[in-house]
């Protein structure tokens, strides 16, 4: 479930999840959170998101994902591409590293940008992505689809040897695997 603050659809879902979970159990139904992104100028943000992602974690939530829309979307004042490890995030960041929680940074697999001007490469996402690595050691980030590496094993091997706060999945990526060579994806 994607929960967000300030929309009326995430509060329905964040209400859907509270009964799921009443029915079934917390262990059965864990959902991630995510938080605000429309209210990033206001002066209070970081202090609206903490208190969002505290009720969040009090409800439930096991994690907190990050949309695509920041690095590939939203863009800031000066009409630049607001990325992943602007620092308006840090606080946010190491408010999560405290809680313990997981940071999920997505990139979604129907926006593909290669080839698009006007957008962030993917280089300057991953090197985004990284910089957040760096910067929080205490924070888990969960890199979906193989870390947005999935046609380098090697590169995303070099990328897990750096980061020991790095993990990621396989959604929607297994395909990728079987197109390199068996013996890096082994190893």
């Amino acid at each position: 479930l994607r929960v967000a603050a300030g929309e009326p659809l995430p509060r329905r879902q964040e209400e859907l999840a509270e009964r799921q979970q009443a029915k079934y159990g917390r262990s059965r139904f864990p959902f991630a959170s995510t938080f605000d992104l429309t209210r990033r100028d206001e002066p209070d943000y970081v202090d609206q998101v903490t208190r969002w992602l505290d009720a969040s974690f009090e409800k439930g939530a096991v994690m907190v994902k990050i949309w695509k829309e920041v690095g590939m979307e939203i863009k800031d004042r000066q009409g630049r591409f607001v990325l992943p490890d602007d620092p308006l995030f840090d606080p946010i960041y190491a408010f999560l590293a405290e809680r313990v929680h997981y940071g999920y940074y997505s990139r979604n697999p129907e926006w593909h940008l290669h080839g698009r001007r006007g957008f962030p490469s993917h280089a300057e996402l991953v090197a985004s992505r990284d910089r957040i690595l760096e910067r929080h050691p205490r924070l888990t980030v969960i890199g979906a689809h193989l870390g947005s590496l999935e046609h380098d094993v090697e590169e995303l091997a070099r990328r897990l040897e750096r980061y020991p706060n790095f993990s990621v999945d396989c959604s929607a990526r297994t395909a990728d695997l079987t197109r390199q060579p068996p013996d890096k994806v082994r190893a």
